[in-house]
Parts: C-alpha cells; structure tokens; sequence
C-alpha cells in the first residue's frame, strides 16, 4: 500500500549540489528523482509506504484491549472477598438468586415425591414416581420402574445392595458402593436412622435414610444402603450446594466421588446440618479431623430450601492468577499500541 506525492524542484548547479540537496529532504522516506534537464529541473518522487499489517495489528489491539479490560472490570467485581461472614452471606444472596430459577420446578416435583412415600402399598405400577431430583440436569437419585417386575429387575442388576443414580430414561449412571457403610454411620451419629421398606413377596428391597429436624423428615431413597458420608467429602471445600427440608441434595456445584475411599471426618458438619433448624447463618465448627470449617445455610426460594456453603478456614482470597495473567498481557498491548500510534502521529506530523 503505497502513497506517492510528487514535488517539481528547479536547482541550479552541478549534479553534485543537485544531490545534497535531495539528501537534506525527508530521509526517512524513500526518494527516487528523475532529472528533467541535466542541471536545472528534477522532478522528485517521494514515496512513502504504509505496512498494511501495522493498520490491521492497530486495530487489534484497539479491540483486544477493550475486550480484556471489560473482562478484567466484570469479573475482579464478581470474585467473591469472603474475608467475613458478612461476605459469605452476600455471596450467597448473590448465588441463590442465579439458581432460584433453575431449580423451583425440582422442589415441587420434590414435595409431590414426599407425599407419595407409601405407595408401594397402594399402585405398584407407579413405582415409577418415586425418584429424587439430584441437580437440574435431568439426573434422580433413586428407583425408575413400571411396575413389580421391572422393579425387581433393576434391583438385581443393583446388586440388592447399592445406590443408584440414574437418567430419566431409565440409564444407570453411576453406582456406589455397600451395606456396612450405613451401619458405620449409624453408630457414629444417632440422629440418622434407618427405615426398611419391601414389596409383597421380596425382601431387602429398599431403605430410606431419614434424619429428624423438628417436625419434619429428612429422607432419601435408598437401595438397602448409602454411601452418605462418602457424597458429603466429595463435595469441596468452597463450593455449595442446596437441600431442602426432606434432605434432599437438589444441586450443587461440584460432585464427584472421592478417590480416597469413605471419609468420615466431616460428621461434625452433617450433624450441624440436620440437627438443627436451618436458617440464615454462618458459623465455623471444628470437624473430627481437626478442620476448621465455615458452614453458610441460606433460606432462598421458599421456606424448605436452603443454600448451604462450605469453605475450609476464613482466609483473605488472593487475586487470581489467570486475571493476572491476562493483567499484565493487556499491558503490554496497552503499550506496544501507544507505541504504534505515537510513531504514526510522528510520521503524520513530520511531513507537514
């Protein structure tokens, strides 16, 4: 991309003083002269040319920097400081308020599933109903089945002695593991008990896991068994999940099997969960394993569901090294752009 501006010169004199005057022009620019006469007249061609990657690279960088100082503005506001239990409390107001939405459909369906916890004994063929919503994905923790027979079939393939989590078409999704760690957990904490339920003409069918909390139940559905203590380490410290007033884990934000095998050293927090009416508040217990652990509940939605946030010990929350990262690389664009711009202006400036 070239731009060429031309100049008619009469000089008088040899070539010689022809040629010192055309290097006292401009010698940043490309000059090439064509002598009209021998002596008198040239008529100089100045020729000055404009990279075309250094217009793209500048708009760019124009773009990349409002892009990543919006970016760097918008999430350095949302990072929560929770350095208090003033914090933590704002955060979760802030959480609840993006998940209430997504999950008020779940706790009805919920509350519908609560009341029908006897009808094994009146329609076997909607056995079906009786599933939990986990999360908002489509995933239940529970039975799906039509009917006595294939009911007992899907407890077969269970193995009689394990949980489920499974899709509503009926998918296995995944399955945990056996008898002993209920009881374990039963003699560890007395306010967890456990009922049995049967078909007529099978046994060890299913169980329900129920904790007491004032008047009302807490209860999940079980296959003889669960592995409660085991989806209470998974979940890590700093994230949060939702429960309602039947203990049901409607969501949350990280669940994940942990591969260290049973851990029952949060027990502590479990208890403080549901051995206490829930409400708006934020305290630090000292689990079993020496931990110090700060348990938010939040009511949200209605008057049976409730955010709970866990984060292991108080501290003051670092800037986050990916927004460094992308601090520090804006910077340097900010600065080979200015640089772009002051040599363009220069240019600009010179040849007036």
């Amino acid at each position: 991309m070239e731009d060429e501006s031309w100049q008619e010169i009469t000089i008088a004199g040899t070539r010689h003083s022809l040629l010192a005057k055309l290097n006292e022009l401009n010698t940043d620019e490309k000059i090439t002269w064509t002598p009209i006469s021998p002596i008198e007249t040239v008529k100089v061609v100045r020729k000055r040319k404009y990279k075309l990657w250094i217009i793209i690279s500048s708009i760019f960088f124009f773009f990349a920097i409002l892009a990543s100082s919006y970016y760097i503005i918008k999430n350095f506001k949302s990072v929560p400081k929770l350095n208090s239990n003033e914090d933590i409390n704002s955060y979760l107001d802030v959480v609840s308020q993006s998940v209430s939405n997504d999950i008020s459909s779940y706790i009805i369906e919920a509350k519908r599933i609560y009341k029908t916890e006897h009808i094994f004994e009146k329609d076997k063929d909607m056995v079906r109903n009786f599933i939990f919503p986990v999360n908002t994905k489509n995933l239940y923790f529970g039975i799906y089945g039509y009917g006595e027979e294939k009911l007992n079939s899907e407890i077969e393939f269970f193995n009689e002695h394990e949980l489920g989590l499974i899709s509503l078409t009926g998918e296995i999704i995944r399955q945990t593991i056996s008898l002993n760690e209920i009881n374990l957990l039963r003699s560890k904490n007395g306010n967890v008990y456990l009922h049995n339920f049967s078909l007529k003409g099978y046994s060890n069918v299913l169980s329900i896991l129920s904790i007491p909390v004032e008047n009302s139940k807490i209860l999940i559905l079980v296959f003889n068994s669960t592995h409660w203590t085991e989806i209470l380490s998974s979940l890590k410290k700093g994230t949060y999940f939702l429960i309602n007033d039947y203990g049901i884990v409607i969501s949350h934000s990280d669940f994940e099997v942990a591969s260290s095998g049973p851990d029952y050293s949060d027990l502590e927090f479990l208890k403080f969960i549901f051995t206490e009416k829930p409400h708006n508040t934020t305290r630090t217990v000292i689990s079993k394993a020496g931990k110090s652990l700060v348990c938010s509940v939040k009511k949200i939605i209605n008057a049976d569901t409730y955010l709970v946030y866990l984060k292991e010990e108080v501290s003051k929350d670092k800037f986050p090294t990916e927004m460094l990262y992308l601090f520090i690389t804006s910077l340097v664009i900010f600065i080979v752009y200015c640089i772009i711009l002051l040599k363009i202006f220069r240019n600009a400036f010179s040849e007036q």
